[in-house]
């Protein structure tokens, strides 16, 4: 935004990173760590309201397309022996990802996941 002197002024995070129960959260981190498993077509992690941690990391994964089955239970289970606690999402949905507009997923489409990951 331009301010009254034409000054641009940037409100906001320009990375995605987040509180959750007073530790630092990076969803890149998680993304990547979730991104490495060879049944994970793409995974999309962002931050949801949560009563009892402030803010809560959730991940949508979708499977490649010869692993419809991927356990979500099994996923999570692979990143407790490579993420700490913080780092690990409370909600884990594996589902098809509606397909992104451009090459890389936009903050809009971000926060539209995370309505849906919310009903």
């Amino acid at each position: 935004d331009l301010d009254g002197d034409g000054w641009v002024r940037i409100a906001g995070r320009l990375d995605r990173q987040f509180k959750s129960g007073g530790e630092l959260v990076a969803p890149e981190l998680t993304e990547a760590a979730l991104g490495a498993h060879p049944a994970v077509r793409e995974a999309v992690c962002v931050d949801l309201p949560s009563e009892v941690w402030g803010r809560a990391l959730a991940a949508w994964v979708e499977p490649v397309p010869t692993e419809p089955d991927l356990d979500a239970d099994a996923l999570a289970a692979g990143l407790a022996g490579r993420l700490p606690p913080h780092q690990r999402p409370r909600v884990l949905r594996v589902a098809p990802l509606p397909p992104p507009a451009g090459p890389k997923r936009t903050a809009a489409e971000r926060q539209a996941l995370a309505a849906i990951l919310q009903e």
